[in-house]
């Protein structure tokens, strides 16, 4: 059988959208037992497959982005995605292969095949993180030619670190080519004259949980211009800048929070003082949006609480993946009901 490579950076048709859902079907699988605890399995799939099309659509609209399958014979088989995070440098995830294809091959050749389209084009630079216990991802990076060049994963889109990946790198360079750096972010409270770029990423933030199948926890009501000036006058505004521009914003609350005096269907964990994230929103072209505003919090305090709609898929699989714990319900106060979540330093050893 014949394999053949494709590269991808349109949007999907519904053929496409269709055979590379098959690609990720495991994860799709994985993420509707996870996430969706009190809703029919198979409607729990629709929305995580919807999800999953939905995010699909957003990274390929992204100048840069791409995302690049090995066929075989007409049938998708391993895909993966990559970002142009500057000229020539690019940040790789979602490694992956249908599981019926593994262990035959198809990742590594994913890679090799990559690799030669890009040489076609000059130097090029290649990151990735990957979990310090997938030896199987490991070996297919190895056998590629990645090295690893640090204990810690730090993400190329955002320079987030985690202690449970290791950071890998490939690169191509026979021209001594200087790579650039790769961007920084910086957080700053917001001043009077931010108020409509965020009001812009709210409203994007909007459109973007409607259409992922999320209508009401926001929907085009919330946040209200008058909460977010509120929010700008108390000094509990928050902007990400990432190359000088606003990337993300937050609200970062250092006072008790009311909402949280009374939580259902479970219990915090201690009594002690907290901060609390609230109204977390990306511009949508930038990844990684919570996890620099739960860093930011982390920095300020060993214990940090965050809540967000049961529909809100993305937003839980975020916060699962900074080490929040899931406590119980809790609600807002027009009584809606919120997924609650804590985070709390642990001791030294």
């Amino acid at each position: 059988m014949s394999f053949e490579m494709l590269k991808f950076d349109r949007r999907f048709n519904a053929e496409e959208g269709e055979k590379i859902l098959r690609v990720y079907e495991e994860g799709i699988l994985e993420n509707a037992r996870e996430l969706y605890e009190n809703t029919d399995y198979a409607e729990a799939i629709r929305r995580e497959r919807k999800a999953f099309l939905s995010f699909f659509d957003k990274f390929l609209t992204l100048p840069g982005n791409s995302y690049w399958v090995l066929a075989e014979g007409g049938d998708w088989v391993s895909a993966l995605r990559l970002s142009e995070v500057k000229p020539r440098v690019f940040y790789l995830e979602a490694l992956e292969s249908r599981p019926d294809k593994r262990r035959q091959g198809c990742a590594l050749r994913l890679l090799e095949g990559v690799f030669e389209n890009l040489k076609r084009q000059g130097p090029f630079r290649i990151g990735d993180c990957v979990h310090k216990k997938n030896a199987a991802s490991l070996r297919i990076h190895e056998k590629a030619g990645f090295r690893i060049v640090s204990d810690e994963g730090i993400s190329y889109l955002d320079g987030s670190r985690s202690s449970w990946e290791y950071s890998l790198l490939y690169e191509w360079n026979e021209t001594g080519y200087v790579f650039p750096s790769v961007r920084e972010r910086s957080i700053r409270k917001a001043s009077e004259a931010d108020f409509e770029p965020m009001m812009a990423i709210y409203r994007q933030a909007q459109d973007f949980m409607i259409q992922a199948g999320n209508p009401d926890q926001w929907a085009h009501r919330h946040p209200a211009p008058e909460l977010i000036r509120r929010d700008i006058d108390g000094g509990i505004a928050h902007l990400i800048i990432e190359d000088g521009v606003i990337r993300g914003v937050f609200t970062l609350l250092t006072d008790e929070d009311p909402a949280y005096n009374r939580i259902e269907d479970g219990s915090w964990p201690n009594t002690k003082p907290y901060v609390t994230i609230h109204r977390v929103a990306g511009d949508g072209k930038t990844r990684s949006i919570f996890h620099s505003a739960a860093e930011y919090a982390k920095s300020l305090s060993d214990e940090v609480r965050v809540d967000t709609h049961e529909k809100n898929a993305p937003m839980r699989r975020a916060i699962e993946r900074e080490g929040f714990s899931r406590c119980g319900i809790v609600y807002m106060a027009d009584g809606t009901p919120r997924i609650a979540y804590q985070w709390s330093r642990k001791p030294s050893p």
